[in-house]
C-alpha cells in the first residue's frame, strides 16, 4: 500500500496507452526514472518503424515540447513528454505557447520535491509548482497517492483546449482512505476532504502530494483538536469554484494550515498567520531524503509542532 505516485503514473501510463493506440510519447532520455516506457507496443519510433508510439526526444526538453506541440496541432494521436519537475523550466517558453495555442499536451514531471535527496538543491523544485501554476491556461496537478494518480491521468486526457502538467513523487507513500466516497468525482473541482473532522475543525490542512500523507501522519501525533485534512491536486481548479464549494472543503475552521514541499507563494490568502504556511522558501540539501527534511524542519514532526501551535 506504499507506492510512489511516479510509479503509479506509469501504471497508469500503460493502463491508458493499452485503451487509447493514438497515444504516443516518451522522455527527455529519462524513460527508467519517469517511469515512461510504454509495454506491449510497437516499439521506438524511427525512420524504419513508423508504427512505434515510443519516442526518444533525447536531452533536451524545449524540443521535446515542441515536438509534442506539433503532433497535437496536426491531430490524430496525443503526445506525452516527460521530465524531471525542475527541468521543465527548460521547456517552459514552448509550454507557454501550448497554453497560448490551447493545445492538450501531457507533460509527466517526476522527482517533484526535496525528496530527491542526493540529487542536492539544483534538481529539488521548490518554486516550480508555483512557476507552472502561474501560466495561463496551463492545469498543474500534484496527486497525493496511487489513486489520485490515476484520476489525474484521467483528467489530462480529458483535456481538449489546454496543457495538463503532472508532478508524481519519488518517494514512496500511503495509499489512503478518503472521508469523501465521491471524491473522484469531487478532486476535479480541485479539491476533496481526505479526513473530516467535523464541520467546525479547529484546524483544516490544505495539503498536495506528499504532504497530504505527511498531514494525516501529523494529526495523529496532536491530541485534542479536531483536524481536517484536505487534498488540494489543482489549486487554480480549487480557486475557480463558487465561494459556497470553498467553504464546504475546508469547513468553519478556527484555523487554516497549508503544506506543500514548495515555497509559500500564492498561498499567503489561506491562512491568518505566516506561521500556518507550512512550506519550503528556500533551496534544498544535497543528502539522503530522510536527512534532507529533517535538516530543513519539513517532517510530520515539525508539521505538528505547527498545529499544536
Amino acid at each position: 500500500d506504499k507506492l510512489a505516485t511516479r510509479d503509479a503514473s506509469g501504471k497508469s501510463l500503460n493502463c491508458m496507452a493499452k485503451c487509447y493506440e493514438w497515444l504516443v510519447g516518451g522522455s527527455a532520455d529519462l524513460q527508467g526514472p519517469n517511469k515512461t516506457k510504454v509495454a506491449d507496443d510497437d516499439g521506438v519510433y524511427s525512420k524504419t518503424n513508423r508504427k512505434g508510439r515510443t519516442i526518444e526526444y533525447g536531452i533536451r526538453e524545449f524540443a521535446m515540447s515542441q515536438v509534442m506541440s506539433g503532433i497535437n496541432l496536426h491531430g490524430g494521436l496525443r503526445a506525452f513528454g516527460a521530465t524531471f519537475l525542475v527541468f521543465s523550466d527548460y521547456l517552459r517558453p514552448s509550454l507557454r505557447v501550448a497554453a497560448l495555442s490551447k493545445l492538450p499536451n501531457i507533460y509527466i514531471f517526476t522527482h517533484d520535491s526535496i525528496y530527491v535527496g542526493e540529487d542536492g538543491p539544483t534538481h529539488q523544485p521548490v518554486e516550480t509548482n508555483a512557476a507552472l501554476r502561474c501560466i495561463p491556461n496551463v492545469q498543474f496537478l500534484r496527486p497525493g497517492d496511487a489513486e489520485e494518480s490515476a484520476v489525474a491521468w484521467e483528467m489530462a486526457l480529458e483535456s481538449t483546449n489546454h496543457p495538463v502538467c503532472m508532478a508524481f513523487t519519488r518517494q514512496a507513500i500511503t495509499v489512503y482512505e478518503k472521508a469523501d466516497k465521491d471524491w473522484k468525482n469531487t478532486v476535479r473541482k480541485g479539491a476533496y476532504i481526505v479526513q473530516e473532522g467535523t464541520k467546525n475543525p479547529d484546524i483544516t490542512i490544505l495539503a498536495t502530494g506528499s504532504e497530504v500523507e505527511m498531514s494525516l501522519n501529523a494529526a495523529k501525533l496532536v491530541s485534542g483538536k479536531n483536524i481536517r485534512v484536505v487534498s488540494v491536486m489543482d489549486k487554480t481548479l480549487f480557486e475557480k469554484q463558487d465561494e459556497s464549494f470553498q467553504k464546504e472543503i475546508i469547513g468553519n475552521a478556527k484555523r487554516v494550515v497549508v503544506a506543500e514541499a514548495g515555497v509559500s507563494f500564492g498561498w499567503e490568502k489561506y491562512v491568518s498567520s505566516k506561521k500556518d504556511l507550512f512550506t519550503i522558501d528556500r533551496f534544498g540539501e544535497s543528502g539522503p531524503a530522510a536527512k534532507v527534511a529533517e535538516d530543513l524542519k519539513f517532517t510530520s514532526a515539525d508539521l505538528a509542532k505547527v498545529l499544536k501551535g
